[in-house]
């Protein structure tokens, strides 16, 4: 217990750091095209081969690696959309499209 509440400390495993490495190659052309503090929508495709795959999991450490890579905070993201497609074996990837949305 840290404070009287319960504290957990996390630390990153092997197969995390492979894919903010993998994260980090596959955005090195990339750059954040948006005001630091602009409202963000993010859509997620994510390609799978195995249909048992959860849409869900590709989530977080995504929107982890976006901030880590981008120096972005994501609590300015107020929508996001996740869509899972079937494909074969071999032709699996996640394809982010993230665009400024302009909220009341």
């Amino acid at each position: 217990m840290k404070n009287g509440k319960n504290f957990t400390q996390t630390y990153p495993t092997k197969e995390y750091k492979e894919f903010l490495e993998r994260f980090k190659e596959a955005t090195e052309e990339q750059s954040w095209q948006f005001e630091r503090a602009a409202d963000i929508k993010i859509v997620f495709n994510a390609f799978f081969s195995n249909r048992a795959s959860d849409l869900d999991n590709i989530l977080k450490p995504s929107l982890d690696a976006l901030q880590k890579v981008f120096e972005w905070n994501d609590r300015y993201c107020y929508e996001i959309e996740a869509h899972k497609h079937l494909v074969k074996r071999g032709e699996e990837k996640l394809e982010i499209n993230i665009e400024q949305i302009c909220r009341q």
